[in-house]
């Protein structure tokens, strides 16, 4: 008898485990009020959700698609690749996704052109996952 109940008790410790488990997307704040606690979390590893925009001269996660239509610079983090492990940015182009790595504020230093990047706040994607709008 007390073999059975060590073993239902087992079985309830892992179902309310696995319930609880969650992902970085679960903890994602959006592209807007990442740049208004711009202070707090830069150098930070953080999760952004965001609509994507990765092509040829944009590589930036903008808080809409409307945004990302209007190349809108207010409502826009630049996009930059940690390191060479990184998932295919360019096959979730103009999609909703979540990104995970180091955000900066000083992505695009002020004597510097970068023609992709909408701002000087970027972040440094070490990971990617799809998200809903």
């Amino acid at each position: 008898m007390r073999l059975i109940q060590l073993f239902l008790v087992s079985i309830i410790v892992f179902v309310c485990g696995c319930s609880t488990s969650s992902t970085d997307a679960d903890f994602a704040i959006d592209v807007d009020s990442a740049l208004e606690s711009l202070p707090e979390i830069t150098g930070e590893t953080v999760s952004i959700r965001g609509y994507l925009s990765y092509d040829f001269e944009d590589k930036n996660l903008y808080a809409s698609e409307r945004h990302a239509r209007d190349y809108d610079q207010d409502h826009c983090i630049s996009i930059g690749v940690a390191n060479d492990a990184i998932p295919d940015l360019e096959g979730s182009n103009d999609q909703w996704v979540t990104v995970s790595g180091t955000l900066t504020d000083d992505f695009c230093p002020p004597d510097t052109i970068c023609m992709a990047s909408c701002s000087q706040v970027g972040i440094f994607v070490e990971a990617l996952q799809s998200a809903r709008e």
